[in-house]
């Protein structure tokens, strides 16, 4: 998802009165890791061209941390808090992005896009999504 769709997304008309306030992005994390990749990360890219827009730059987002099942959910609360901060930490230093706009919280595996019991579902579900807390 590109700058454009990202802003329309959070910016858009209200579908039946409900603006879509959340927005999950495939920034990926090896198995029981909350350490990003070094260099560019495409989706991550994107978000924080987004959020340094005009259009989104009086609006604060929470930034969700989820893990995949393997493990307890008190390890993985912990994980996924951290993978939230990673990336809050990675907008802030390296994009820019104003601290007050950004809340990190983790939700283990509670929010999980496909609840399957598979290795391929298992890294769906080990993402980071955005949602709107302020406009």
């Amino acid at each position: 998802m590109g700058r454009e769709e990202i802003i329309r997304h959070f910016t858009g008309p209200r579908s039946r009165g409900i603006r879509r306030l959340r927005l999950d992005v495939y920034i990926p994390f090896d198995f029981n890791a909350a350490q990003l990749a070094p260099g560019k990360n495409p989706q991550l890219e994107e978000m924080a061209a987004a959020l340094g827009d005009a259009r989104l730059r009086n609006r604060s987002f929470r930034v969700g941390g989820h893990t995949d099942r393997i493990g307890s959910r008190e390890y993985n609360l912990e994980l996924s808090k951290s993978r939230a901060e990673v990336v809050r930490d990675r907008l802030i230093q390296e994009h820019g992005i104003e601290p007050n706009r950004l809340v990190a919280r983790g939700f283990a595996f509670d929010d999980a896009l496909d609840p399957s019991e598979t290795p391929e579902a298992d890294a769906t579900n080990r993402r980071v999504d955005f949602q709107l807390i302020r406009e």
